[in-house]
Parts: C-alpha cells; sequence; structure tokens
C-alpha cells in the first residue's frame, strides 16, 4: 500500500512539473518583430521605431538609440500600448547603422533586456541641391571690397593740394602790396622834382 501511494504521489508531481514548466517557459517576454526590423536597410529615414512583444509588457518599459559612434539618438518618449513599444523620431537620420537598445517589464514581472539594429541608406540628393546654392555667398563679398578701395585713395591728396594751393596765391598778393605802394611814392616823388626843376628853369 505503502509502493502504491509512493508511486501515486510521484505521478502527481511529475504531472504539475509537466504542466507548471511550459507555463513558466511561456510567461517569459521576449520581441517578435520590429519596424524597422533587425537587420534591415532602409533607403528613407524613419520617423517612428515601433517593437511588438509576444506578451503583454509594462508601462515601465522603455528603448534607447545609439548610432555607429554608440552615441544616443534623441528619440521622444517611449509609448506602451499592450504587447506594443513605440517611440517617435523627431530629426532625421543621417546614413549608416543604428542599434536599438529595449528594456521591458514582462508579464511574469522580471526585466528583460535586449537589442537588435538596422541600417539607414538614403539617397543624398537634397545634399547635393544645396551645395550649389551656397558656394556663390562667400564669391560676393571680395568683389565688392576691392572696387571701394582705389576710389577713395587718389580724394585724399586732391583735398591736400587744394589746401596748398590757397595760402600761396594769398602771400604773393600781400608780397605785392607794398611793392606798388613804394612805386606810386616814386612816380608822386618824381613828378613833384620834375615840376620845381621846370619852375626854376623858367624863373
Amino acid at each position: 500500500m505503502r509502493l502504491k501511494m509512493m508511486a501515486s504521489n510521484i505521478f502527481v508531481l511529475l504531472a504539475a512539473l509537466l504542466i507548471l514548466f511550459p507555463s513558466a517557459a511561456m510567461a517569459h517576454s521576449k520581441m517578435d518583430s520590429a519596424v524597422p526590423g533587425d537587420g534591415e536597410t532602409v533607403n528613407v529615414s524613419p520617423s517612428e521605431i515601433t517593437m511588438t512583444f509576444n506578451t503583454k509588457i509594462e508601462k515601465l518599459s522603455k528603448f534607447k538609440l545609439l548610432n555607429e559612434a554608440a552615441e544616443e539618438v534623441k528619440t521622444g518618449k517611449s509609448v506602451v500600448d499592450g504587447n506594443t513599444m513605440s517611440g517617435d523620431l523627431p530629426e532625421k537620420l543621417a546614413n549608416g547603422s543604428y542599434t536599438v537598445k529595449w528594456t521591458i517589464m514582462g508579464a511574469d514581472g522580471h526585466t528583460i533586456s535586449g537589442d537588435y539594429s538596422f541600417t539607414v541608406d538614403a539617397p543624398e540628393e537634397a545634399a547635393a541641391t544645396a551645395t550649389p546654392d551656397a558656394t556663390p555667398v562667400p564669391s560676393a563679398d571680395p568683389t565688392e571690397t576691392p572696387a571701394e578701395t582705389p576710389t577713395e585713395v587718389p580724394a585724399v591728396p586732391d583735398q591736400a593740394s587744394n589746401n596748398g594751393n590757397t595760402p600761396t596765391t594769398q602771400n604773393s598778393d600781400m608780397a605785392l602790396g607794398p611793392i606798388l605802394v613804394v612805386a606810386v611814392v616814386i612816380t608822386v616823388i618824381a613828378l613833384v622834382a620834375a615840376i620845381l626843376i621846370s619852375r626854376r628853369r623858367k624863373g
């Protein structure tokens, strides 16, 4: 009887273990899919990252995005809805590979972390069109500066030469004044002397 009881108890324990272990394994959350997908190469910068898990995840779950240099890229706040987690990308991603590192709290209450990567390979047409527009801007400044300098330089000696000629004409006029007075006085004296001499001869 005791052997039968022990055998039945062992059978019940084994059956319970077979039932509990698969359910416990199924309770662990894992990522099923993502957009952009794991290993995917996209030719347009994504505006959002979305991950879908096999079970419901808690609101405390979050993720971050790293570039090739392991620098964190700015993302929007992680939004959890049922078994999905998403976040906006406010700025366009440059070409290169990116890694998404996620941390979730699964249905069993355990914290689980993981990561996956994708690549951005978008055509650089916008950069090519912006280049010729920027080139003529610096060329306009050097062409204007040499045109102004030669026009201002000859104006300085012209003013100096005009200012220098004015006092010389005034000085020459002032020098001629006394000479004219002396000449007039000599002429008057000569006339008076001639008149006196002529009167003496007549007398």
